[in-house]
């Protein structure tokens, strides 16, 4: 029902809409005032007439993803086209649902927004059924997508001979990102490269011989769907002073010997510091790095290199890196005791013994020591309750491996470990692991038992791994080792001895013992005597010497 509000007229509309029967409408409309009241009947007449009912108006940003529906009506279901005569929309389709509507989409790539098509030369949608066809120009109002803004280096600077490159990236753009690069004709020694992923790497390798001096390609990120393309000057200067131009990559191995070349592009080269052990630096264009490093010597060092003559010097730094083969320092005897949580170290040295990133469970042993995989070490034969993992809570190798755990089952354990960092070869190591009972509450107060491991270095000492527990009920304070024999040859131990060791507990020395009047496999006697707060112990067995 509609009212008069100016008492005169009142408008009676239709919005369109596709639900309503075709058929004739009766309105009735009734007018009065003071003086009386009339009526009278109107017809409204809703035929099914085809038109395009939806906007004209298709908005979107270029460059995105969107999506439009055209909406028809008329008896039969119109069929739904895009007009082929007018601009070609670049990146958009257009589809016919079959119920009378059909969808533009995709995403936007021409080059023409804001305005576009806005006197219909975009063509329009047209409706066709039997009883004919409509067309409904329409105007494609696209908006720009933001602008990449160029991320990375500001300039760059290179050595006539040198071969330098610079990566970009791009921040500010909500779309994909490609490059633009102008190059210069008098320096075709810059080149670019698109890396397809929204960086790119510009290279600059003047020649040897090439005239020093300023040049300024033009190179600039465009996000799909932006606006005027701003390119910016990228500077690159030749530089007349000496500089360093290449090496050959310094990749050294303790114990073999190596050799790297330093080139400059004039001049000499030389470096203010010493150099690891076993290692010497020889001045000169080229200047070399040769030598035998030194056991120990594994790791990285950054070596000052400066190159310099009469126009000038210029100072870079070099990364030297020196690999080491593993090696396992921890003792081959450790000692625990069931129902008592367990946490056992084994150490390596080697180099490199860290990864540089984590990695997963099930990360294989490294297969060239430049990949970044670290020191991988494995233990089998683990006493039930015991687990192993060279891991820390970041999934990072870290040269060490932790044995943890509730050891359940007594005995003696030989426990193959190995330590492998893709140099040389890997160390192995059995790990004799005794697992002794619970201390009984019966057992006397304090109760010394001694246990060891022999092996021989390379300087024929015999080196014995010694481990002392307290099989007693009480601690044991202020204990100290007063001698340690291996028949009549007294060894050198470290430490002296323990603090206190408590119930259950152990303590583990290092002992070197001459070995020139032990041969090897003769059987021998081990003696070891010492005192604590609550006296003196003994401990004594027969060895079989290594």
């Amino acid at each position: 029902m509609g009212s008069c509000a100016n008492g005169n007229s009142f408008p009676i509309a239709y919005n369109g809409a596709v639900s309503p029967l075709t058929s004739l409408y009766s309105i009735q409309v009734s007018i009065g005032n003071g003086i009386g009241t009339q009526s009278a009947e109107f017809f409204l007449v809703v035929r099914d007439d085809l038109n395009i009912i939806s906007s004209p108006d298709v908005r979107g940003t270029a460059g995105k993803p969107f999506s439009f529906t055209v909406q028809a009506v008329g008896k039969p279901t119109p069929r739904l086209t895009l007009d082929p005569t007018g601009y070609t929309l670049d990146g958009l389709t257009f589809r016919d649902n079959g119920d009378g509507s059909g969808t533009l989409s995709g995403i936007y790539t021409g080059t023409f927004l804001e305005s576009t098509c806005i006197i219909g030369a975009c063509g329009g949608f047209i409706a066709t059924n039997s009883s004919g066809s409509v067309k409904q120009n329409f105007r494609l109002l696209m908006s720009f997508s933001p602008d990449a803004i160029r991320v990375g280096p500001t300039d760059l600077t290179v050595f006539p001979g040198q071969t330098q490159s610079v990566y970009f990236s791009s921040t500010g753009a909500s779309t994909a990102v490609s490059w633009v690069f102008i190059p210069l004709a008098n320096a075709p020694w810059i080149t670019f490269r698109d890396l397809g992923d929204g960086t790119a790497v510009l290279t600059a390798a003047p020649p040897a011989g090439t005239t020093p001096g300023l040049f300024e390609p033009l190179v600039a990120p465009k996000a799909s769907g932006s606006g005027i393309l701003t390119l910016y000057s990228f500077p690159v200067t030749v530089s007349d002073k000496p500089g360093i131009i290449n090496w050959t990559p310094p990749n050294f191995t303790v114990g073999v010997t190596g050799s790297t070349s330093i080139n400059a592009s004039s001049g000499s080269v030389n470096t203010g510091v010493t150099l690891p052990e076993g290692l010497n630096f020889s001045a000169g264009n080229p200047a070399r790095i040769t030598g035998t490093p030194a056991p120990g010597t594994g790791g990285d060092f950054t070596i000052p290199l400066t190159a310099s003559s009469a126009l000038g010097s210029t100072t870079n730094s070099l990364l030297l890196r020196i690999n080491e083969q593993p090696a396992i320092t921890s003792p081959k005897l450790a000692v625990v005791y069931t129902g008592q949580p367990t946490s056992l170290t084994v150490s390596t040295n080697g180099y490199p013994r860290q990864s540089t990133s984590a990695l997963p469970a099930n990360a294989a042993a490294p297969t060239n020591p430049a990949n970044g995989d670290g020191m991988f070490i494995t233990a089998t034969g683990l006493p039930p309750g015991l687990t192993a993992s060279d891991r820390n809570f970041g999934g990072i190798r870290t040269g060490t491996l932790i044995i943890a755990g509730n050891p359940t089952t007594p005995g003696t354990y030989r426990v193959p470990v190995t330590a492998n960092n893709a140099v040389v070869a890997p160390a192995q190591q059995t790990l004799n692991l005794v697992v002794l009972p619970a201390v009984s509450p019966t057992a006397p107060a304090t109760n010394v038992l001694g246990l060891w491991s022999l092996s021989r270095d390379s300087g024929n000492n015999i080196l014995v791994d010694l481990v002392l527990t307290n099989n007693g009920r009480s601690t044991i304070s202020n204990l100290a080792i007063g001698s340690i024999r291996i028949g009549s040859s007294t060894g050198l131990f470290a430490p002296a001895g323990a603090a206190s060791i408590a119930s259950g507990g152990t303590a583990a020395f290092r002992v070197s013992v001459p070995g020139t009047a032990l041969a090897p496999g003769s059987a021998n006697i081990i003696n070891i005597n010492g005192t604590h707060s609550g006296g003196s112990f003994t401990s004594a067995g027969r060895v079989i010497i290594p």
